[in-house]
């Protein structure tokens, strides 16, 4: 009995030695695998450790970079027990290892082909509201057939690994607590998105969805305020989506894609700032500066949660608040239900009976005409659905209006993308302002105000995503005023700001100074050259609390 207890411990001994080899080799493989695919990253991290890899001099890293680096070389280690444990499982819970693995892989290496980069908690967000059509039509630039090496390498060390070892439920519960010990410790330590292994990377997020959607927010400060006179404008901000100034005839371009916008110019009836850039090079992000009046990104004191909405303002002064969002029916742009108390109406694809989003725009534009030529004081957001790739989804088939060379054409696999996105532009304009301006006499007291969430990358990094990464010229958004505005008293040389947009909406609103619970912007209505300021914008990899803004002015 002796010799056969013996005998067992042996083999065992054994099983385990083979298992932690073949991890060894595996989680090595990966590592190699994985620097040379996305470029170094994680050695680029462990240096972090010891020398701060935005400097040219030695020394120890900043703190910054070196907690990053520490919770990069904790989640390699991680990843090494997970791997571990998964060989010695049961071989039902090798499936689902297996399928956790497929998944964090596919995301991860889809995410890295499309963007540059890997998933982020703000991506979660952008996945549940956007339509599955989006994905539908984006699936080849998301979809990274490479991700299959790792994990046809993955079932094979699997398979090789035949043991009797009865790790179940508790080690895979021990597993979750890691991955949600990783996402919340780094949200904790402010480096929410430091480097890690894909798969890890992935659960990470995720376990910082969890987080982020189980912690108590703060409330919004009220606006001590209750006008007594009604007013007697309309004001309107529209929103549009992924519009790059550059590409439109008001700001020069050659092709007439806003002829509207350039016969109110004409008319003196419209003004733009040519400098001006959004917040983010995604939606989200963009949204929140807009609605909430942010001015600092990272939002690190979490104004996103505490700042009243233009909404609460707008009631405080009297006006009837309406807010239509032609994308989504669920809210997404960094409002909840809570602040739909300062709305008085709520329009969105479900209450309009789902039109055809090629539709969508004319429809509002419509809605909007009726709404201001029948009254005055309404305070109105418009998110449109405007021309989010692919654009060719976003104009009747047939309709191309432009198929020579473009004017500008950064890459010559990008002719039919820019010639799609100019015809995109033109339709789209033309469906809603035509229908805005088809009875324009409500612009004598009526001010708009336009911007875009953020711009396009049309071809000048070609192996990434349309927006939503890190490069200048994906925040070169036009800003445009219509309407009863005094033209010759602003100075539209200004660099504008999104941050910009949210006090001179108030401005128009003749909020009070002292009724102003921050300390926001400088209004575009009467910014001087005394208050430039270097701007900053927040690529999409980067945390919306705990990440790093790039500057924009260099």
């Amino acid at each position: 009995m002796n010799q056969q207890s013996a005998n067992q411990t042996y083999w065992n001994t054994l099983r385990a030695e083979r298992s932690g080899f073949l991890t060894v080799v595996f989680c090595l493989l990966l590592f190699v695998f994985e620097e040379v695919r996305f470029a170094g990253q994680i050695s680029f991290a462990l240096i972090g450790i010891f020398v701060d890899p935005r400097m040219n001099t030695g020394g120890l890293g900043s703190s910054h970079t070196t907690t990053a680096g520490i919770l990069t070389l904790i989640s390699l280690v991680i990843t090494g027990i997970a791997i571990y444990i998964s060989f010695n499982s049961t071989n039902r819970f090798k499936w689902l290892y297996f399928g956790l693995f497929s998944l964090g892989s596919f995301v991860q290496f889809g995410y890295w082909n499309g963007l540059n980069r890997f998933f982020v908690v703000s991506d979660f967000q952008t996945n549940i509201t956007s339509p599955i059509s989006f994905w539908v039509d984006n699936i080849t630039r998301f979809f990274n057939p490479i991700a299959f090496i790792p994990i046809v390498v993955y079932a094979l060390f699997l398979l090789l690994n035949k043991t009797d070892a009865n790790r179940s439920m508790k080690s895979f519960l021990f597993i979750v607590l890691l991955m949600g010990s990783l996402g919340v410790g780094s949200v904790w330590a402010e480096s929410t998105n430091f480097t890690a292994v894909s798969v890890p990377a992935f659960y990470r997020s995720l376990s910082q969805v969890v987080f982020d959607q189980t912690v108590p927010k703060v409330n919004r400060d009220d606006v001590a305020l209750q006008s007594e006179a009604p007013p007697d404008n309309n004001i309107l901000l529209v929103i549009d989506e992924s519009v790059r100034g550059s590409q439109l005839s008001l700001y020069g371009y050659e092709r007439p894609t806003t002829p509207i916008f350039d016969q109110l110019l004409s008319n003196d009836q419209l003004g733009f700032w040519p400098d001006a850039i959004s917040a983010s090079t995604c939606s989200i992000t963009s949204n929140a500066v807009l609605m909430m009046g942010l001015t600092d990104l990272p939002d690190t004191e979490q104004h996103v949660y505490s700042n009243p909405t233009l909404f609460q303002y707008a009631k405080a002064m009297g006006y009837t608040t309406h807010y239509i969002d032609g994308q989504s029916s669920v809210l997404w742009t960094s409002i909840d239900n809570s602040d739909l108390l300062s709305v008085d109406s709520y329009l969105n694809p479900a209450k309009l009976q789902y039109p055809a989003p090629i539709a969508m725009d004319g429809l509002i534009g419509s809605h909007l005409e009726a709404l201001f030529n029948g009254s005055t004081g309404n305070f109105v957001i418009v998110n449109k659905v405007g021309v989010h790739a692919p654009y060719n989804k976003v104009f009747p088939e047939g309709e191309l209006t432009w198929d020579d060379r473009p004017p500008s054409l950064a890459h010559e696999s990008f002719f039919d993308v820019v010639n799609e996105y100019d015809s995109a532009v033109l339709y789209n304009h033309d469906a809603f302002f035509g229908a805005l301006l088809k009875n324009d006499s409500f612009l004598e007291n009526t001010v708009i105000v336009y911007t875009s969430d953020h711009s396009q990358n049309l071809g000048e990094f070609p192996d990434r995503f349309f927006h939503c990464g890190k490069e200048k010229l994906e925040v070169e958004i036009p800003i445009v005023i219509i309407g009863q505005a005094e033209f010759d008293e602003i100075n539209f040389d200004f660099p504008a700001h999104h941050q910009n947009v949210f006090p001179t909406l108030l401005d128009l609103m003749q909020v009070p100074d002292e009724a102003r619970t921050e300390d926001y912007a400088v209004s575009l209505l009467t910014a001087t050259e005394a208050d430039i300021e270097q701007r900053f914008y927040l690529p999409s990899s980067s945390d919306f609390f705990t990440g790093e803004a790039l500057p924009y002015d260099e």
